[in-house]
């Protein structure tokens, strides 16, 4: 679940993405899984689903090799696009912020 305010507008790198709306500190956090709101799936749950279920997932969602399963976001997080110069990190990204 995003933790600070966003929007989705038109995006140069595809499509729709979702910008913030509100200064962050470095550091700071933006998202994380919510319970409930958010999804995971494992993969014998992915398989098991009709194919535009399955490609659904894969497309707005994200694979999570730590937990072996994708996560689909509940909210405008599904549009976050990936830069190939991110100005974000996962925390197992950056093994100082665990």
């Amino acid at each position: 679940m995003l933790c600070v305010l966003t929007e989705l507008r038109s995006s140069p790198i595809h499509g729709f993405g979702v910008f913030l709306l509100q200064d962050v500190k470095k550091g700071g956090l933006i998202w994380r899984y919510q319970p409930g709101f958010d999804q995971t799936y494992t993969q014998k749950d992915l398989e098991a689903l009709p194919e535009l279920a399955r490609n659904f997932i894969v497309t707005y969602g994200f694979y999570c090799k730590g937990e072996d399963s994708w996560i689909l976001p509940g909210d405008y997080d599904r549009h976050t696009n990936h830069s190939g110069h991110p100005t974000t990190f996962t925390l197992s990204d950056n093994p100082n912020m665990m």
